[in-house]
């Protein structure tokens, strides 16, 4: 199973979701990501699609406020605001675009960040994010196993049954969480790890695994590649990761027009210091040329007028 130009992708939770989605996005796919902000845990990942794929109704026992914004426990800050109305409305076109790109995606990208969940204890359910809220309003625990490949199987379920043609991208976020400890997350990120590889098992034809956590824990094993904070890869890392999601996961019609957009892509970030001398003005026409032999694969319509604005 590979990926090919022009398909529509879905790509939801960590952090590192949306680095691959943004540089799908950056080489012409339609991708949507992360509606309701970004989401670590299976059990959030398949509360949010469920629920937008059957317009359950918000629930309001997860509002909540600190000072004067209004959040909701099932989603990240992302979605916040300053009243109850608004909010809502956020929420609501949030669960409209991911309904909205569940149904024609091509594929989903799912990224598993933790399988550390925290309860809020008013309420007993999983949340998605504490919102920076007093720590004693939650309990921390480790989802097993079974609950970690049972939520996955929901979630896979219940999109293959409004989308049968979907494909599925399994991955684990390289990101690590050492809150509590490099035995937790090595702990979590192996749970993750099973469950993804239950799943593509017993469903080799539709769910592939992306090993993303393996390529920087073995191959980017070096803390260079990580930032500062020694949690998320740097910029070097993620392109390292970005290669190797060429390799592995698009076909060769795709990987050939990335190598030449990429190309396109850089060139036109060129800033002239003389945008009318005659060398400027030669690489303009070359490079709309070269988009022009592109033009049947992608839309080049934007790329086009920036460059024309600029002929003399």
């Amino acid at each position: 199973m590979k990926l090919s130009l022009n398909q529509s992708i879905f790509s939801i939770g960590s952090c590192f979701s949306e680095m691959i989605a943004g540089r799908l996005s950056e080489h012409k796919w339609d991708v949507t990501t992360n509606p309701f902000g970004t989401l670590f845990d299976p059990v959030s990942i398949e509360r949010n699609i469920i629920n937008s794929l059957s317009d359950a109704p918000i629930s309001d026992d997860m509002l909540d406020q600190r000072e004067d914004v209004v959040f909701h426990y099932n989603y990240h800050s992302d979605l916040s605001a300053l009243s109850v109305t608004a909010l809502s409305n956020l929420i609501e076109e949030a669960h409209n675009t991911a309904k909205m790109s569940l149904l024609r995606a091509d594929w989903i990208i799912l990224t598993y960040g933790s399988a550390v969940i925290f309860r809020h204890n008013t309420s007993g359910q999983p949340v998605a994010n504490c919102h920076k809220m007093p720590g004693d309003l939650f309990t921390r625990e480790m989802l097993p196993l079974a609950e970690v490949s049972t939520s996955l199987l929901n979630t896979i379920a219940a999109i293959k049954k409004v989308n049968a043609r979907a494909r599925f991208v399994l991955t684990v976020s390289p990101v690590r969480h050492l809150r509590h400890g490099r035995e937790q997350n090595m702990l979590s990120k192996s749970i993750l790890r099973l469950a993804c590889q239950e799943l593509t098992e017993r469903h080799a034809d539709q769910v592939c695994y992306f090993p993303s956590f393996e390529i920087m824990m073995d191959e980017l094993r070096d803390y260079k590649y990580y930032q500062v904070d020694k949690v998320h890869p740097t910029e070097e890392a993620e392109n390292i990761i970005w290669e190797h999601f060429q390799e592995s996961m698009l076909d060769e019609e795709a990987r050939t027009f990335v190598h030449q957009w990429s190309d396109i892509r850089k060139a036109m970030a060129h800033k002239p210091r003389h945008v009318q001398s005659s060398a400027h003005q030669r690489f303009l026409k070359e490079t709309l040329v070269r988009l022009e032999r592109l033009s049947g694969q992608v839309d080049v319509s934007a790329e086009r007028a920036h460059l024309e604005k600029q002929l003399i």
